[in-house]
């Protein structure tokens, strides 16, 4: 996917892996990631600071409330580049 390309891209440029939040919510390991709060008290825990952080989210659409998560983040301090794909936007 374009996803996975972009993540591989990132990777080859020598950005950390630990700065690249990948999250696809048809993996049975996110399956707590329901709500927005769910989604921002996540991605809090793996945000690497001083540093750009890389989140992808796939199937972001299965998240109730998403765009709570987007005025939450642009409320805050820290500066992150939010790529995401979803079919339905």
């Amino acid at each position: 996917t374009l996803l996975t390309q972009f993540k591989k891209y990132l990777l080859q440029s020598g950005i950390d892996e630990k700065q690249i939040i990948w999250i696809n919510l048809e993996d049975l390991q996110y399956n707590f990631i329901t709500d927005y709060m769910s989604l921002y008290n996540y991605i809090n825990e793996k945000l690497q600071t001083d540093k750009t952080n890389y989140i992808f989210i796939d199937e972001v659409q299965q998240i109730q409330l998403f765009h709570l998560y987007i005025l939450l983040l642009s409320m805050s301090s820290k500066m992150m580049r939010i790529p995401f794909q979803d079919r339905d936007l």
